[in-house]
């Protein structure tokens, strides 16, 4: 069940128990802490997703090379990136930047175009520490009582007395559990990639300089961390990928549980060359596109990770770029702007199957007529879409909260990934222990947790928005507002909130408009901002924020590309001086006191 529940999990991968014994239930709360922590640590978002895919010049209208870019992240007010175009006389770049951090992670020049998605490496291992029951600030490791260090940290705070903590640090890594009240028999540390100290700065700086693909090699050996999936191409008509992830290069097991920490087994080597991560350059397909989902060739050797996003999305992008030939801008532009559901044409004929033998009466009959007409495009004005998506909601609650109960099965949600993934994964398969209902006498199937689901997704909908279908339209539930720090109080939220606004997609489509599972259905999350690269003119390349360059409320620039984000509209990225100062708006001058 626990396989099921996370199904990436590979089939040959030793659990850390022994074949007879089980993992409780109530255990995997220790394992959904790991996504906690790390999404408290780090700054992008652990399970972040984005789009990207590159054409070669034989796919494209124009005969030269399209980039297309659009980076999943929380959608918030200001916009995360600042777009920029950045020229002194050794360098010039255009694209979208993080305010404070020097160089752009994502752009291009006149010569080279680069995007990214999140690798979703496992570069965490979690490991179970021994600790000296004598001595509190010592572990066990091959037999040998080792020394913590031990960092002493002073914090002050006005009108009070400093906080002081002490951090215990093993050689895997920091304590994450708290020893200090009492004698612990174990302990849990934690092993980052990140401690390391890697940082990007030096690439970022040599891919504004690149000139061909053989600079944005040289410019990619350099990156570090983040753990990016970069996806380029060279105005030569070369394009490519490379994984530019630190895989940590483990001894044994793949870090997805806590392992231990005093047998020496399972420490890492280092990390997986550059030259060794998964890469491609000038494929026989003539495009690539990567969706945060499992890049390494089959059978490669090495273990990247376990947190791939679903395959919907990279399944709908390769259908879209292999239907067609000699692609143009316009059609890339559509393509981002997609809400095709994957998941909805495979599951929605099941619910058909389901309905029509459990039941052709009221409701159930209204739900059958409603689905069968359904083109799976998840558009704000689709009743269908409202039905499906509910219904798959209920789905989860339906087959994973009777043996979780309410507070584990919050915590499962939030991983996000996991959850599409098994119910997707269980679908497929058929029958399984999770869709049996413990609460009950009989043993309930999957075609009992989908009646019961749609069942609740019509009275759901009726209780909201009463008995006239017309109005059950997915975008009457799924709504987006950029919001502010300052919004998240009444009634600032009206004075620097942007929307809400109606939108289509969900967490499956290529137009990614995911709402958190745990507070349906209100959109959080999506592309945060969308460049298509024309290489047959670079000054044509489009780029979008979705609410405007400016985080200040009184600029005309606060909100004024909100339209065109919402309505899959861009605006050029200007390159040549004589563009730029013809349809300037105005002119900041910074200059120095003296």
């Amino acid at each position: 069940m626990f396989r099921e529940a996370f199904p990436v999990w590979p089939g040959n991968s030793p659990l850390m128990v022994s074949p007879e014994s089980k993992i409780k239930l109530s255990s995997l709360d220790s394992y959904l802490k790991v996504f906690n922590v790390i999404e408290k640590t780090v700054a992008f978002p652990s399970l972040a997703a984005s789009n990207i895919w590159v054409l070669s010049g034989a796919k494209t209208a124009v005969g030269k090379p399209i980039l297309v870019s659009d980076p999943h992240l929380a959608l918030s007010n200001p916009a995360f990136w600042w777009e920029a175009h950045l020229v002194c006389p050794t360098i010039e770049v255009s694209g979208f930047g993080i305010p404070g951090v020097p160089g752009i992670p994502m752009g291009h020049n006149r010569n080279v175009a680069w995007g990214v998605t999140n690798v979703v490496v496992d570069d965490v291992d979690f490991f179970i520490e021994k600790i000296n029951p004598h001595n509190q600030h010592q572990y066990l490791y091959k037999g040998k009582w080792e020394d913590m260090q031990i960092i002493e940290e002073s914090i002050g705070i006005k009108g009070k007395d400093p906080h002081k903590t002490k951090f215990l640090l093993t050689h895997h890594g920091p304590i994450l559990t708290d020893i200090s009240k009492g004698p612990e028999k174990k302990a849990i540390s934690v092993k980052w990639a990140f401690n390391g100290g890697l940082q990007p700065a030096k690439a970022s700086y040599l891919l504004a300089k690149a000139k061909d693909i053989e600079d944005l090699k040289e410019a990619l050996e350099t990156w570090e961390l983040p753990s990016f999936n970069f996806v380029f191409a060279d105005s030569k008509g070369n394009i490519g990928y490379w994984c530019c992830a630190t895989v940590p290069i483990r001894s044994k097991g793949d870090g997805f549980l806590p392992v231990p920490g005093w047998t020496g087994e399972y420490e890492w080597k280092g990390y997986l060359p550059f030259a060794m991560r998964p890469h491609i350059i000038n494929p026989k397909e003539e495009f690539f596109a990567n969706a945060n989902t499992k890049v390494a060739i089959e059978n490669y050797q090495h273990f990247i990770s376990n947190y791939y996003e679903p395959a919907d999305r990279i399944t709908r992008i390769n259908q879209l770029l292999k239907a067609g030939d000699k692609l143009s801008v316009e059609e890339m532009q559509k393509m981002q702007q997609d809400v095709f559901c994957v998941l909805a044409s495979e599951l929605t004929p099941k619910i058909l199957q389901v309905l029509e033998a459990k039941s052709a009466r009221g409701d159930a009959q209204k739900a059958k007529q409603i689905l069968s007409q359904w083109d799976y495009k998840m558009e704000a004005d689709s009743v269908a879409a409202s039905l499906f998506e509910l219904t798959y909601r209920n789905m989860m609650e339906n087959t994973f909260k009777d043996e979780l109960g309410d507070v584990l099965f919050r915590k499962y949600l939030d991983t996000t990934v996991f959850p599409p993934r098994a119910i997707s994964s269980l679908i497929r398969k058929g029958s399984s222990s999770w869709f049996d209902d413990i609460h009950t006498l009989n043993e309930e199937t999957i075609d009992d947790i989908i009646f019961k689901s749609v069942g609740q997704t019509i009275q759901q909908l009726k209780t909201e928005f009463g008995d006239d279908e017309t109005n059950w339209v997915w975008g009457n539930i799924h709504m987006l507002t950029f919001e502010h720090a300052l919004g998240k109080k009444k009634p600032l939220n009206h004075l620097f909130n942007i929307g809400p606004f109606s939108v289509g997609g969900s967490h499956l489509t290529i137009n990614k408009r995911q709402y958190s599972y745990n507070t349906p259905y209100h959109a959080n999350a999506g592309a945060s901002y969308r460049m298509i690269v024309d290489f047959s003119n670079m000054s044509n390349s489009q780029h979008v924020l979705p609410t405007g360059e400016s985080g200040q409320l009184s600029s005309a620039h606060y909100k004024d590309q909100v339209g065109l984000y919402l309505r899959g509209k861009y605006h050029p990225a200007w390159l040549e001086r004589s563009d730029i100062e013809n349809h300037a708006k105005g002119i900041l001058l910074l200059k120095p006191k003296k």
